[in-house]
C-alpha cells in the first residue's frame, strides 16, 4: 500500500479517548435525559442533558472525558455526586472540576464534601477577592478543582475562576465602547472610589461618579449590586473607567425649571480656592462663588457653611455656574440683542454716547 494512502486511512480512524481527557465536539442529537455530541469518536458521546443548559443542534460543547466502555463515552463539564469521590486521582492528574457542597468552615478554610469523600478549600482558594464572611458559603454547591491528594484532599476554586475571567476579558475587549451599560457587583472600597466586577473585568467608579451629589464610598459594600455606565477606555492598559450616574437623573434637567438665573438658593460651600469658594444649591449642582461677588466683606467662607447665593449665569456647553452673593449687585453682560436705558453724555457726527453699564437693561 502506499504509504501516503496509509497515512490517510491512520488519519480516517476514529480518535481514542481516556478519562481526563479534555475533548470538544458539537451536538447532533437531543435526547431526554442525555444530549450526543460529536467528538470524533466512532460513536457519540453522551453529555448529560441537566449539564446542556439549553441545547441547540450544531451548537460546540466543551467537557471531559469522564467514562468509556460498553455504554460509549460519557463527558461531562464537571464531576459530580459519587463519581467524583472515586475519580478524584483523575481529576488531579487531568485537571477535571468536580462538583462539591461547603459543609464547613473554619479560621484556614472550607470543609467540601465531594460524593462520599470529604475535602479541604484553603480561603484563599474559594474566590478571587479576599473572603470577610466565611459563613456565607456554607452549604453552596461550587466546582473545584483537585489540587492535591495525600492525608487530605485538597481542592481549589481559584484557577478555575481565572479562566473564566480570561475569557470574560477577551469578550469584553473585543466588543466593549464607551457609553455600554452594564449590571456589576462591588469588588473593592477605596477612598478615591470603588471598583465593580461586570463578569470578570474590574472597572474604578471614581468618587464623583458614584452619584450627583456626595457619595461617601464607604456606604457601599463589597459584592453590592451596582449599575454602571462606560465613560473611558483605555485598550493598551486595560483599563475602564465607569459611572454609576444615571443620565435621566442629571441635575442639569433642572436648570430653566425650579432653578433659574437670577433665583436666590440656599448652597453648602465645598471646596475654596484663593479667587472663591464652590457653592452646592442642590445635589451634583456646583458653582463658583467669585471673591469679588462676595459680600464687602470678602471674607471666603469654609467649607460646610451654609449661606444664600444668587445665581447669575449658566454656561450649557461647559456645565459651568457663576454665582455671586444676593446683595451684589448682578454683573451687566452687554450683548447685541439686549436693549438699554442710559444718560446721553456726549454727540457727535457718529452718533450720541451712552453711559449704559450705569443704565438699566429694558429688553432681552
Amino acid at each position: 500500500m502506499d504509504p501516503s494512502e496509509l497515512a490517510r486511512l491512520l488519519d480516517a480512524q476514529p480518535a481514542q479517548f481516556e478519562v481526563g481527557d479534555s475533548v470538544e465536539g458539537r451536538i447532533t442529537r437531543i435526547g431526554k435525559d442525555a444530549v450526543f455530541v460529536d467528538i470524533g469518536a466512532k460513536s457519540e458521546a453522551i453529555l448529560d442533558r441537566v449539564e446542556a443548559g439549553e441545547p441547540a443542534i450544531g451548537a460546540t460543547v466543551a467537557a471531559y472525558v469522564i467514562g468509556t466502555g460498553e455504554d460509549g463515552i460519557r463527558i461531562s463539564k464537571r464531576i459530580s455526586g459519587r463519581a467524583a469521590s472515586a475519580l478524584l486521582a483523575s481529576a488531579q492528574e487531568s485537571g477535571i472540576p468536580v462538583e462539591g457542597k461547603i459543609v464547613g468552615a473554619n479560621k484556614g478554610g472550607f470543609d467540601v464534601r465531594i460524593g462520599d469523600a470529604r475535602a479541604f478549600c484553603p480561603i484563599s482558594h474559594i474566590d478571587r477577592a479576599r473572603v470577610d464572611d466565611p459563613q456565607v458559603w456554607i452549604g453552596r454547591t461550587l466546582t473545584f478543582q483537585v489540587i492535591e491528594i495525600g492525608d487530605k484532599v485538597v481542592v481549589s476554586r481559584r484557577g478555575l475562576l481565572q479562566k473564566e475571567a480570561e475569557s470574560a476579558q477577551e469578550a469584553f475587549w473585543a466588543t466593549a465602547k464607551e457609553g455600554d451599560e452594564h449590571r456589576g457587583t462591588v469588588s473593592s472600597i477605596q477612598k478615591f472610589g470603588v471598583f465593580v466586577d461586570i463578569g470578570g473585568v474590574d472597572g474604578l467608579v471614581p468618587v464623583r461618579e458614584l452619584g450627583w451629589g456626595d457619595v461617601d464610598p464607604t456606604t457601599l459594600a463589597r459584592g453590592q449590586t451596582l449599575d454602571v455606565r462606560v465613560i473611558g477606555m483605555d485598550r493598551e492598559k486595560r483599563k475602564l473607567t465607569l459611572s454609576a450616574r444615571d443620565p435621566k437623573d442629571s441635575p442639569w434637567a433642572r436648570i430653566g425649571s425650579d432653578i433659574r438665573v437670577g433665583g436666590v438658593y440656599k448652597g453648602t460651600v465645598k471646596t475654596v480656592t484663593e479667587f472663591g469658594a464652590f457653592v452646592e444649591i442642590a445635589p451634583g449642582l456646583q458653582g463658583l462663588l467669585h471673591k469679588s461677588r462676595m459680600p464687602s466683606s470678602g471674607a471666603i467662607p469654609k467649607p460646610g457653611t451654609e449661606l444664600d447665593v444668587r445665581l447669575d449665569s449658566v454656561d450649557e456647553e461647559k456645565r459651568r455656574l457663576s454665582l455671586a452673593h444676593p446683595d451684589v449687585e448682578p454683573e451687566k453682560n452687554v450683548r447685541p440683542e439686549d436693549e438699554w436705558q442710559g444718560a446721553p453724555e456726549q454727540a457727535g457726527s457718529f452718533g450720541t454716547l451712552a453711559d449704559l453699564l450705569k443704565g438699566v437693561k429694558t429688553a432681552r
